[in-house]
């Protein structure tokens, strides 16, 4: 495993375009937002653009590459931390030291996983809506736009947990516009 740097590996900043504390008060506040609010009731309308995937995923990279790279998964899903001390927070995933893992243990892939456990709930909690939620009432924060346009599903992916995020990411790129709204 290589090493990005020897500090304490926090988590990143979610990929959200204003801060938490005013996506909190904007929740309450804004025209959009609260149209935004009226259309997460029906799940049609719980997608996120491509270009917030990409975003999210270009936020988690670094981190998540640095993170998989110190750390196995044992048979129990136990994130086995392969240094003592541990340089990561393991943002409330369930770990333990290498003498301490269950069975035989695997390389630690970075897939969904991993994405929603380590970063997106993490970043969620207490905000009372999920991440694209959260994405698209940032946005509409910050910018005056219809709510539709944001969180209206259009396109339906059925995929993988396990596969790799970045090859999820990276079709979804390849394959659609960055404008369009999946879930």
């Amino acid at each position: 495993s290589y090493l990005l740097s020897s500090a304490a590996m926090e988590l990143p900043q979610p990929p959200l375009y204003v801060t938490r504390t005013l996506l909190q008060g904007a929740l309450g506040k804004a025209k959009n937002v609260r149209a935004l609010q009226d259309l997460l009731d029906h799940p049609a309308n719980w997608g996120m653009r491509v270009q917030d995937v990409n975003m999210l995923f270009e936020c988690v990279r670094e981190n998540m590459t640095q993170y998989c790279c110190d750390h196995l998964i044992d048979q129990s899903f136990a994130h086995v931390c392969k240094v003592e001390p541990c340089r990561h927070d393991h943002a409330g995933q369930r770990h333990v030291a290498q003498s301490a893992a269950r069975g035989t243990c695997k390389e630690l892939l970075p897939n969904m996983h991993l994405i929603v456990g380590r970063y997106v709930k993490p970043w969620t909690r207490g905000l009372d809506m999920g991440m694209a939620a959260a994405i698209n009432a940032s946005f509409l924060a910050k910018y005056h736009c219809d709510p539709k346009t944001l969180c209206q599903t259009r396109i339906f992916i059925s995929h993988c947990w396990n596969e790799r995020f970045e090859a999820f990411q990276g079709t979804l790129r390849q394959a659609l516009s960055m404008h369009e709204v999946v879930w």
